[in-house]
């Protein structure tokens, strides 16, 4: 009899685990593990803003009564995404109004990365203009697009794009590329 009695709840807890291990679970959400290679990711990154090219576009600016134009141009060239320190440098040309501003050689660590975001030049121009004082609007012919990534304290480095598409693809593989060095937004809250 003794041995029904032990036998019995044995047996529920045998079927209990059983019943339990049965039971579908979530899989596990994505981690910086999944996808491309960080060397995979930054070769595209590298590859592709080698191949930007020129952007160029005429932002009009008007405040009040007044304003004015800007005939831009940007290349980006000697892009080189280093995996090994997590790192992206890049050669920067601009011109306004056909007159090359000076030169710029930039580059960040995707370590110090906090977001990557992508959006119109127009609405990223005027929040800017906004900030900074005077009440300039500022409208964008043809329509480009601004890839930002964002950093610590207001830093940032902008990439303009053509192609809005390029842009989104970019942005994607320079998050997975940050998640994969350990950047990103560490502010719990």
């Amino acid at each position: 009899m003794k041995k029904r009695i032990l036998l019995a709840p044995s047996l529920l807890c045998g079927i209990a685990v059983t019943l339990f291990a049965q039971q579908p679970v979530a899989p596990p959400s994505g981690s910086a593990g999944d996808g491309p290679s960080l060397e995979v990711t930054m070769s595209f990154i590298q590859d592709k803003l080698n191949e930007l090219g020129r952007v160029a576009f005429a932002e009009s600016l008007r405040a009040g009564g007044g304003g004015y134009t800007i005939h831009a141009v940007y290349e980006y060239s000697n892009v080189i995404a280093d995996a090994s320190q997590c790192r992206i440098s890049y050669h920067q040309k601009r011109w306004a109004n056909g007159m090359l501003a000076p030169e710029d050689d930039h580059s960040f660590s995707l370590r110090d990365v906090q977001e990557v975001v992508v959006r119109p030049y127009e609405q990223g121009a005027n929040e800017d203009h906004a900030k900074s004082g005077p009440p300039w609007v500022s409208t964008v012919t043809p329509a480009v697009t601004r890839l930002e990534v964002r950093r610590p304290h207001g830093s940032r480095n902008d990439f303009v794009f053509a192609d809005s598409n390029l842009a989104d693809r970019l942005a994607k593989a320079l998050t997975h590329a940050v998640e994969l060095c350990g950047g990103g937004n560490k502010d719990p809250f």
